[in-house]
């Protein structure tokens, strides 16, 4: 099934009132809106049946299985008494453990917004999955990514922290199994823009070694006469001086100021400044130079 996708004015306007407004837990679905009139004007309209995402513990044993001990009748005080116990605890074991409900209207939504996240990043993976049906888009398929992108982050940034607790357990499997899905298949025309998508996801996971090295390589693979060059040399040298590695943040600013473009020198000279006041209390004492390697 091939969808030829198109853009209206309309469109452009929306998705760049996204682009300069905070973002907040009303992005995401204002981005699903645009990713659904995208669809619909291409023809396709679908309804998303949700899986049940609830924490359901079910019991080890049932009470058909449970076997208690017999209490013959010529037994002492003492045996009587242990053997009750003794069955008084295999009919705990096998009572159903309680499970963690997603009881209020502010559960439902976020489970909501879950499933309906889960699913545009993933598409069209999980409508072939669904269906049998195989799906190819054309057309406006950039501004379509764009619009993903910005549900990305904004579900990085504002779901996924609010996911906490045994009863989102589910939840936060699913959402962040998408969003590994969508940062692995969906960008490799665009690596840089991948390793970067990569980089909030291992932040998610509190992984920082391989968020930095994800950062550097979204820099090392950005076009420098772009926008994003900047950006994710930025997001490289923050994190660097975020934790603790002072000397290699002043040092990449260096290196980066010999070899911007000039309408990003004025930013760099920021992060020279910033380095050394971070390194040297706004001293001017010579920069130790550590080699500036990949992160491994």
């Amino acid at each position: 099934m091939r969808l030829k996708l198109s853009i209206t004015k309309g469109l452009i306007q929306q998705y760049h009132r996204l682009l300069r407004e905070e973002w907040s837990e009303q992005t995401i679905g204002q981005a699903i809106g645009l990713l659904d009139i995208q669809l619909a004007n291409a023809g396709l309209v679908f309804s998303i049946e949700p899986p049940d995402l609830q924490t359901e513990a079910k019991p080890e044993t049932s009470a058909e299985s449970v076997r208690e001990y017999r209490i013959p009748p010529s037994a002492t005080e003492t045996l009587r008494a242990y053997l009750k116990n003794l069955n008084m605890s295999i009919r705990q074991a096998g009572r159903p453990r309680p499970s963690a409900r997603l009881a209020s209207k502010r559960d439902r939504e976020l489970k909501l917004a879950t499933i309906n996240a889960a699913h545009y990043l993933t598409f069209p993976v999980w409508f072939h999955e669904a269906t049998g049906t195989k799906i190819e888009l054309s057309g406006e398929t950039g501004f379509f990514e764009d619009v993903r992108s910005v549900l990305f982050c904004s579900v990085a940034f504002e779901l996924v922290p609010q996911l906490r607790g045994a009863k989102w357990s589910n939840s936060q499997a699913f959402l962040l199994n998408a969003l590994w899905l969508h940062s692995t298949l969906f960008w490799e025309h665009n690596p840089s823009h991948q390793y970067y998508l990569k980089s909030l996801l291992y932040g998610i996971l509190k992984d920082p070694e391989s968020e930095l090295e994800a950062l550097y390589h979204a820099f090392r693979l950005a076009n420098p006469r772009h926008h994003d060059y900047i950006t994710r040399a930025y997001a490289y040298w923050f994190h660097l001086a975020e934790h603790g590695e002072l000397q290699r943040a002043a040092l990449f600013s260096l290196q980066l100021f010999r070899r911007v473009t000039p309408d990003h020198l004025d930013k760099v000279r920021e992060m020279v400044f910033e380095s050394f006041a971070s390194l040297y209390g706004g001293s001017h004492r010579q920069l130790l130079r550590p080699s500036l390697e990949p992160p491994n």
